[in-house]
């Protein structure tokens, strides 16, 4: 379980320099990405003052919004349509109280890494189960690689 805060100052002064140095279109809506260590492998938000820091700093930017990422394999770890969402729950509560908008990338798929630091997001754990007596489940292209 991973318990440490997820790094963001970085993503945060570059996001910072971004909107200083632009003027926008009064029709355009501006949306960054919340990193996506911020919700653990439990469906627990991480660090929810550490998320109310980032929104209020990303607030005062003059952001529209944030995009999420929701992945299955936290939401539907452990057994096929039993779905956690509680540290998404919180996570868009903490949002509504900044009068931020949400973008939700719904996401299928595992991943390894994020640009803030090593976050390992696997696919659900039941699907995983199914794979070890069936590899065909993952798509295979036409050189026989396969995605796990």
């Amino acid at each position: 379980m991973r318990t440490e805060k997820p790094a963001s100052g970085l993503f945060l002064s570059e996001c910072s320099q971004y909107f200083q140095s632009c003027d926008p279109a009064p029709s355009s809506c501006f949306y960054c990405f919340l990193q996506m260590g911020i919700i653990n492998s439990h469906c627990q938000l991480v660090d929810p003052e550490g998320v109310r820091t980032e929104l209020r700093h990303l607030k005062s930017l003059n952001v529209d919004g944030v995009i999420v990422y929701c992945w299955c394999g936290i939401v539907e770890a452990w057994i096929p349509r039993k779905y956690e969402w509680s540290g998404y729950r919180d996570l868009f509560g903490i949002i509504k109280e900044f009068k931020l908008k949400v973008q939700v990338v719904l996401s299928f798929h595992g991943s390894g890494e994020t640009g803030s630091g090593d976050v390992l997001i696997s696919l659900p754990n039941w699907i995983m189960e199914i794979a070890k007596e069936n590899q065909d489940i993952f798509f295979t292209d036409c050189e026989g690689r396969r995605n796990t």
